[in-house]
């Protein structure tokens, strides 16, 4: 024994890891496959039963909840006395029908099979509720002298063995039939065709309305559904609209036409409409004349003065024996050559005999028209436009091509003649220079009145075309008051100052044009001391406003900065620092600028005035030269040299101090570009002269070149 516990002991003691894990504890089974062991499935055999499952009735515990179709079955109750009706005091849930035991609790006698629900209660003297109505055979519930089981509804009064059947869904009077031979029953009559007419001859009483019964009694054919009152009356040989007449005013009868003459067609005035055709009528109404069988659609047309054929046209171009005519579509009596006849056996309206029209959509073209100027051979004789006119236009001879006429040289044609022009307004017809707008004009004003009315240069010939000097261009203004202004002189310190030659173009020194197009000088001007305009290269100082002469007005414009001498350059684009601007009677300049002091009136008419500082400026000089200012001021710019000219140790020089004399005139001795004598100004120019001093708007005079003034003189 001791060898046997040793033996055991030394066993235990020396168990490898390998033999722990051979004795760890065995996993739990789930026999079932229902992913449940056995320790949570309560029943391991059946896949159905497990805590997932869903509660059916089938006495077994599915969802392993401990309790067996819990929620599942159906209330019994006991039917002891076997009638079929339960007891609702005794009931129980099961899910499956049990012996003794019905689905309802209606029974009020559980222990007596004769009570329960529809049980006869045919003893009029017992008192048991047999029926379970509430109500015995007995009693009389609704009072209308029948016991219950006398009564065929005891809680009706209307409704007994003696009561009236009327229309009420109820079994009035106990027969066991609902509404049978009621008293306020309707009649409905038999509607076999089904077309809501009923037979009156088959009928029947009804509460309600039996089928195929319909409460009318007016149909006069019920086998026929297309025969009932109000229907419409077509042609089928039936009464339709039950008016008692057969096809009489059928909508679809057809309309004949008697055809007394017999030929086929019929008489449009005279009809019958029928379902059938008549006799002595036919379906068209084409026949013009029912009296003659020879007329009618089918005859031929013949020149006879009637419509055979019936096409509404008498004698029409289908006649056998037509005559051939022409149109004359513009009515003047000749038809058109070549145009298209019409064949007819009378003149048809627009259409002649003849065809010697050469434009028939025009009614003053015919061989019988006067030619007229209008592009057209008016009278047919193969010439447009030709002398035999009689509204040909008159135009003047245009010799020097300048597109204006001589009136005095005239011809008349349709179109203007080589040589000629439709104006004839030309004052020189020998020179295409010359010519309205440009030459013949003496000035500005006269521009103006012409139709000129935009600024700019013109060409004028103030002292005549033809005659005197050549004509000249100038500028015009023609919005100033009115327009008509001619620019005659545009003075300044010398010639014209260097802010004049970069921006003012305008302010020639003559207002002429040179051939670079501005204002700056003038070859042709001569001098004062010049005879003719055309042959002096001198300098000009305001000849071409004494050739103006007498004028009704002078506008004056004069503009100033305040600057000294050199400093010219710098006013480029500059705004004046100083403008006046007036306007005088008469010729201004001839009156500033004449040697007579008893010539200057300065009558000022509008604008800023003018004054006479001096009659005679102090220089000297043989000729009375005066100093002019704007009324108010004796600072502003005035003239202080002699524009005439004087003469110089015996020569003569206009307005300027001659090379010769060491610029000894000048009331300065300093140089400018005006008396610079190198500058590049002069290039070209033949006999320069130098210039003449003002003072500037500030009244700076003294040695000091100002040229930084205008004065501008324009007269109309």
């Amino acid at each position: 024994m001791i060898s046997l516990l040793l033996s055991l002991v030394l066993t235990t003691g020396c168990r490898s890891d390998k033999d722990v894990e051979d004795t760890a504890p065995a996993p739990l089974a789930d026999d079932d496959n229902d992913g449940f062991t056995e320790d949570v499935d309560c029943d391991d055999l059946d896949a159905s039963v497990n805590p997932d499952a869903v509660e059916v009735c089938d006495g077994v515990d599915n969802n392993c909840n401990s309790e067996v179709d819990e929620g599942l079955g159906q209330t019994l109750y006991a039917d002891a006395d076997g009638d079929g009706y339960g007891d609702e005091n005794t009931s129980q849930e099961s899910c499956e029908a049990l012996l003794g035991w019905v689905l309802n609790a209606d029974d009020c006698d559980d222990t007596d099979p004769a009570f329960h629900p529809g049980a006869a209660e045919a003893d009029c003297t017992d008192p048991a509720d047999y029926n379970c109505d509430g109500s015995v055979g007995y009693a009389d519930a609704d009072g209308d002298g029948f016991a219950a089981c006398e009564d065929c509804d005891d809680a009706l009064a209307s409704a007994n063995p003696d009561g009236i059947e009327v229309c009420d869904a109820v079994d009035n009077d106990c027969n066991g039939l609902t509404d049978d031979e009621a008293t306020d029953a309707s009649t409905y009559y038999q509607d076999a065709d089904a077309d809501g007419y009923g037979d009156s001859r088959i009928f029947e009483a009804a509460c309600d309305q039996p089928l195929g019964f319909v409460v009318d009694n007016t149909d006069c054919d019920d086998l026929n559904a297309a025969s009932f009152p109000g229907n419409t009356e077509i042609c089928d040989g039936l009464d339709n609209d039950c008016d008692g007449d057969t096809d009489s005013g059928a909508i679809d009868q057809t309309t004949y036409y008697a055809d007394v003459d017999a030929d086929g067609y019929g008489d449009s005035s005279s009809t019958l409409d029928s379902c059938e055709r008549p006799a002595s009528y036919v379906e068209n109404s084409s026949d013009c004349d029912d009296a003659n069988a020879k007329t009618n659609p089918g005859s031929y047309e013949v020149c006879d003065g009637v419509d055979n054929d019936c096409d509404g046209v008498t004698d029409d171009s289908s006649a056998i024996n037509t005559t051939s005519w022409y149109p004359d579509s513009d009515s003047d009596g000749y038809g058109e050559t070549g145009g298209t006849t019409v064949d007819a056996c009378d003149q048809p309206s627009g259409y002649v005999a003849s065809a010697t029209d050469c434009d028939d959509t025009d009614s003053t073209v015919s061989p019988a028209a006067s030619e007229v100027c209008d592009s057209v051979d008016n009278d047919c004789d193969g010439s447009i436009d030709d002398d035999s006119a009689i509204d040909g236009d008159t135009f003047y001879a245009d010799s020097d091509g300048d597109g204006y006429g001589d009136a005095s040289s005239t011809t008349t044609s349709c179109s203007v003649p080589t040589g000629y022009a439709e104006d004839d307004g030309d004052c020189l017809d020998s020179d295409g220079d010359v010519y309205p707008g440009n030459g013949c004009e003496a000035d500005c004003q006269e521009l103006y009145d012409d139709g000129w009315t935009t600024s700019g240069s013109y060409t004028i010939d103030p002292d005549g075309v033809s005659s005197g000097e050549d004509p000249i261009e100038v500028y015009c203004d023609q919005d100033e008051d009115g327009g008509g202004w001619t620019l005659c002189a545009s003075l300044t310190k010398g010639y014209v100052p260097l802010e004049m030659m970069h921006d003012e173009d305008l302010y020639a020194f003559q207002a002429r044009l040179n051939s670079d197009n501005n204002y700056v000088y003038e070859t042709d001007a001569p001098a004062a001391t010049t005879a003719s305009w055309a042959n002096s290269e001198d300098l000009n100082y305001g000849q071409f406003c004494q050739l103006m002469g007498t004028q009704s007005e002078t506008w004056v414009e004069w503009k100033s900065w305040n600057y000294g001498n050199n400093y010219a350059a710098s006013t480029k684009n500059a705004a004046y620092d100083l403008e006046k601007s007036g306007t005088f009677s008469g010729n201004l300049f001839t009156e500033w600028f004449s040697n007579s002091t008893a010539a200057r009136t300065f009558t000022n008419l509008s604008g800023d005035a003018l004054t006479v500082l001096s009659d005679d400026n102090g220089y000297g000089n043989s000729y009375v030269q005066a100093s002019v200012s704007w009324t108010g001021s004796t600072s502003q710019y005035t003239q202080s040299g002699n524009p005439w000219g004087y003469t110089l140790s015996g020569v003569s020089c206009s307005g300027c101090a001659y090379p010769a004399a060491g610029y000894q005139s000048l009331p300065y001795g300093s140089t400018t570009i005006l008396n610079d004598m190198s500058h590049s100004f002069w290039t070209g120019i033949s006999d320069p002269r130098e210039g003449w001093s003002d003072c500037t708007a500030n009244g700076n005079c003294s040695y000091h070149e100002s040229g930084n003034g205008v004065w501008l003189f324009y007269v109309r």
